[in-house]
């Protein structure tokens, strides 16, 4: 006898299992500049490339990354990977020292969700024609071509 699961769990658990990659990672991140932005740059991708690297290597084949070992400076690029949906603050814990002090621990957990669709709505975007593309396709349509569009909508 199988178990069959909702297709919801299905996907949770396939999300889980999921590891970014590169590209993945590289894209979401371009995805959320040039949504920012509202234009696709060469720039923006070779920041996007830069930003990428630099997460990737903090987290390696794993989905955390303890925030403790983080320079202040590293510490904000996090805070701006999670303002933008990248990343998100993972379950932390509170261990009570001898000396009666507290030490917290925090982590740091990609967002392998939102990593995946930016990802994915970046790589439709680039598929896509620009506006300007769209523009010079309309200029070039004859007036035939518009005449016989005309005519099979009122048939």
């Amino acid at each position: 006898m199988s178990i069959e699961y909702p297709k919801d769990v299905i996907d949770r658990m396939e999300l889980d299992t999921h590891i970014v990659t590169y590209n993945e990672m590289r894209d979401a991140i371009a995805y959320t500049m040039v949504s920012n932005t509202g234009r696709a740059c060469k720039e923006a991708e070779d920041i996007a490339a830069q930003g990428a690297q630099q997460l990737l290597n903090f987290y390696g084949f794993s989905d955390n990354v303890l925030d403790n070992v983080l320079t202040p400076h590293e510490r904000s690029v996090f805070w701006d990977m999670e303002d933008e949906g990248i990343i998100k603050r993972g379950k932390g814990m509170e261990i009570l020292l001898i000396g009666g002090k507290t030490w917290k621990i925090r982590y740091w957990e990609l967002n392998k969700k939102n990593i995946v669709k930016y990802s994915k709505a970046y790589n439709e975007a680039k598929e896509s024609p620009p506006a300007e593309d769209l523009e010079q396709l309309y200029q070039n349509v004859t007036d035939e071509a518009w005449q016989h569009g005309a005519a099979e909508a009122h048939t």
